[in-house]
């Protein structure tokens, strides 16, 4: 029935990034069925049904995910020790259920870039990935490299969309952190 709010849509750059046989791409590009066809790349990941594509219901929403855990714990392990076969174990899992070959023989920068690209792929638009880029300092570098999709965004990008910093207001309204600035 196509109507609605909260047009979900992948961009062609996202799509090309899977790797091929990755189970979880259909799931980002739906083109149509049952005589409905677009021009867009749906997301059915968090839609109520097929016929349904601007998820008029907040029934999926997700909260946290066993595998937001997975990937949490893989990149702490490796920033600590490099790849270990305890984090081998918890992105092999996500990769097996993906239809995807299992990551062995990696160096910790090839097992974080590997963290990285899962993170993308299992939890997109599951309103993360701002917040990953972030901590990984690639904010601006994601925005600008998707210029082709999002023009407006990679021209007016700038280093400071980084930074979340807490407004002077809310810091004076906590004397813990007024009267121990360290804290």
């Amino acid at each position: 029935n196509l109507t609605g709010f909260g047009l979900l849509t992948s961009t062609p750059e996202f799509l090309a990034t899977f790797e091929p046989g990755d189970l979880r791409k259909p799931w980002y590009d739906w083109h149509g069925a049952g005589g409905i066809t677009t021009n867009y790349h749906y997301v059915l990941k968090l839609t109520n049904n097929i016929n349904e594509l601007r998820t008029n219901s907040g029934l999926h929403s997700i909260v946290y995910r066993m595998s937001d855990a997975y990937l949490m714990y893989a990149e702490a392990a490796n920033e600590l020790n490099g790849p270990t076969g305890e984090a081998y174990a918890k992105i092999n899992t996500i990769r097996e259920r993906a239809g995807l070959p299992d990551l062995q023989g990696l160096s910790q920068e090839q097992f974080r870039q590997a963290i990285m690209n899962e993170r993308k792929w299992e939890l997109a638009f599951e309103f993360q990935r701002r917040w990953d880029l972030n901590r990984w300092g690639k904010l601006v570098e994601a925005v600008k490299s998707n210029a082709a999709s999002n023009p407006e965004g990679a021209k007016n990008v700038q280093d400071y969309h980084q930074l979340c910093p807490i407004p002077p207001k809310e810091l004076s309204l906590n004397s813990a952190l007024t009267q121990n600035p360290g804290y």
